[in-house]
């Protein structure tokens, strides 16, 4: 969404020259004014704000300003006005202000957006349960008719990744309603809670024959955590690391406890992050964003939803890589 619709075009305009008590009767009428230098080319632009203790003309006020164009979208011009602590923006291009952008018109934009989205999260959150629940059944029917272990072990796989999914999306929409980042979260063994997570998620590994290795710590750790996210967290890592390796690869998942901390590490021996692109993964819609050796594709989500979902746990997640020889994702979690 850019900021174009929200563009007011009614400016009022004063010489860069312009007697200081014109300014401030020009500023009585507006909330800011375009200032033009000698040949009529747009200076910069005044709010009351900018006014300066013994000005004499507009020159000795504080009219430069970031300009924004009519393109960039409204979460860029509002992170700008944040950082400058602009409430008001010139609008222009080809050096002449052609409008400005005003915080509260944004504000009631994103807040349209917000609502617009909140819906439309509500009913794809709450549509999905329909089919998965379908999957249940499905899966339910198929296990009294089997016979082999491994394809019962399979199904009991199936069963219970559509069960952990519809759990979240009763948690999201729960969530959603309580507006409560921190909802959902109880003291929960980590030790028992991981090794049963990576059992669960054996199916990833299941198209590629990848190889899982594991060790596991027993020694009882408990963590205020929200087990949901933090498996989908999991999920994420252990999803990009089979999307990363080539077929038949190992990828293994080490648990330890050390020091009031309980580390999660899932290593694989795939393609790598190049180091170009190691300080961006992190960030939301990344562009550090690679094909899997399979064509997968990336949506620049996962690795963000990690990273705040462990910075509200209150722990760490970071990772260490070299192309074509890997890359290890560590998770620190504190004691309860």
């Amino acid at each position: 969404m850019t900021i174009k619709d929200y563009i007011a075009t009614d400016l009022h305009e004063v010489a860069l020259n312009c007697d200081i008590k014109e300014v401030k009767a020009a500023l009585d009428k507006a909330d800011c004014i375009v200032i033009l230098d000698k040949v009529g080319k747009s200076a910069g632009l005044i709010t009351c704000t900018d006014l300066v203790s013994g000005a004499k003309t507009a020159r000795d006020c504080d009219f430069e300003k970031p300009w924004v164009t009519p393109d960039q979208s409204i979460l860029e011009v509002t992170s700008l006005m944040k950082q400058t602590g602009h409430l008001i923006l010139p609008v222009g291009q080809d050096g002449k202000i052609t409008g400005v952008i005003r915080s509260n018109t944004i504000l009631y934009a994103l807040a349209e957006s917000v609502k617009k989205y909140q819906l439309l999260f509500r009913h794809v959150t709450h549509d999905l349960r329909n089919p998965l629940s379908n999957i249940t059944g499905i899966f339910g029917l198929l296990e009294e008719n089997l016979v082999k272990t491994e394809n019962i072990e399979l199904i009991e796989l199936g069963k219970s990744a559509t069960e952990s999914a519809l759990d979240m999306l009763t948690e999201l929409l729960e969530i959603e309603k309580r507006d409560n980042d921190t909802a959902g979260f109880r003291v929960t063994n980590l030790s028992a809670f991981t090794t049963q997570c990576i059992e669960q998620l054996k199916g990833l590994f299941i198209p590629k024959d990848i190889k899982l290795e594991t060790s596991f710590t027993q020694a009882d750790f408990f963590a205020k955590v929200n087990p949901h996210h933090l498996q989908r967290v999991i999920h994420n890592l252990l999803s990009n690391a089979v999307k990363f390796s080539q077929t038949g690869e190992v990828i293994a998942v080490v648990t330890t406890v050390k020091n009031d901390r309980f580390l999660i590490a899932i290593h694989d021996h795939g393609i790598g992050i190049p180091f170009e692109m190691q300080a961006f993964v992190f960030d939301q819609f990344t562009a550090a964003q690679q094909s899997g050796t399979s064509g997968e594709r990336s949506t620049g989500l996962g690795l963000y939803f990690a990273r705040k979902t462990i910075e509200l746990h209150q722990g760490r997640i970071w990772f260490e890589s070299k192309v074509n020889i890997g890359t290890s994702f560590f998770i620190e979690i504190p004691k309860y």
